[in-house]
């Protein structure tokens, strides 16, 4: 740049004030080539123009990377499918087909795209998962890490509280239980269920979580303690499965439930302390009560009737 400014003098270049070679090459029109010959020939005496070779490659260059680019254009219309995937087929942005697993041909880029979807992939979803509480990874010798902990006085990260009926007499009142409750999935093996998947719902997952919390809410408001711990237990995941699956289809989801399990139902863990408050006292008053059923100290252990014991035996004589 400080060139243009130094003055021209007649049929003369202005003299540069630096000198490069790779600035050489970023002239306009670009001529990496021509330089390379020159360089090649001013240095080492190599005169590449008397080479046909180079002459018709230097010639043949830009039709060759017209040609590559035009075939690497028109391979983005071939497109592979895995064994575990589908792919929804759009052309000019509308879908047409659903393709299974292997190679297929379309139109390419960006006339016609390819939309993976998964092909019987099984999913275990809970009802409430917490992001911050990321499961860590522990040594096989060292201790069990938290989330293996299945005591219900810790709290775990796919336990939801829940309110339930109670009764007490005639007064009804409610309780609060933790559960946790999961649900086996998978998106429909019919064409018509992965386009319900794709193009109905953005997240999935989050759908089927939405969905089973209204119905765990609006099915365990009318059950007590007595029935979720009794045989009506084990007619519970497939209630609430079924509801689960009729709004899923009501709102054309593409989702199949394959299996409701629900894992456990247990107090909340915040009452745990007082859980082991009311036991402490009850081991207290089991203790005073013992202690009280206790004989005195200052009473003879043996009856009156034994005969008293000589306070000192004789000694038999020495044997030499």
């Amino acid at each position: 740049m400080l060139s243009l400014f130094s003055p021209r003098q007649p049929r003369l270049e202005p003299r540069l004030m630096a000198h490069s070679f790779i600035a050489g090459l970023l002239r306009w029109p670009p001529q990496p080539l021509l330089a390379l010959q020159h360089e090649l020939h001013n240095r080492f005496g190599i005169d590449l123009r008397q080479i046909w070779a180079f002459t018709y490659m230097r010639r043949a260059f830009f039709p060759v990377l017209l040609v590559v680019l035009a075939v690497g254009w028109a391979l983005t219309g071939v497109h592979e499918v895995p064994l575990q995937g589908r792919g929804i087929y759009e052309r000019f942005g509308k879908p047409v087909q659903v393709f299974g697993p292997g190679l297929h041909a379309g139109l390419p880029w960006p006339l016609g795209r390819v939309i993976s979807v998964e092909n019987g992939v099984v999913h275990e979803l809970a009802t409430s998962v917490s992001d911050a509480a990321t499961p860590e990874l522990a040594p096989a010798e060292g201790p069990a890490p938290p989330v293996a902990n299945r005591l219900w006085d810790a709290s775990h990260v796919n336990d939801k509280s829940q309110v339930i009926a109670s009764s007490s007499g005639d007064k009804q009142s409610f309780q609060i239980v933790n559960m946790d409750v999961r649900f086996v999935y998978r998106i429909g093996l019919t064409d018509q269920a992965a386009l319900a998947a794709t193009y109905n719902s953005a997240d999935v997952p989050k759908l089927i979580r939405s969905t089973a919390s209204r119905i765990l809410v609006h099915d365990f408001a009318s059950r007590t303690l007595d029935e979720l711990l009794g045989e009506q237990r084990t007619r519970l995941a497939d209630e609430i499965g079924r509801a689960v699956q009729a709004d899923l289809q009501t709102l054309d989801s593409g989702v199949e439930i394959l299996a409701t399990v629900v894992e456990a139902i247990h107090p909340p863990a915040g009452a745990a302390n007082a859980y082991h408050g009311v036991q402490a006292a009850q081991i207290g008053a089991q203790a005073l009560i013992s202690r009280e059923r206790a004989p005195p100290a200052n009473k003879p252990t043996r009856p009156c009737c034994w005969p008293a014991r000589p306070a000192t035996r004789p000694r038999p004589p020495p044997v030499k």
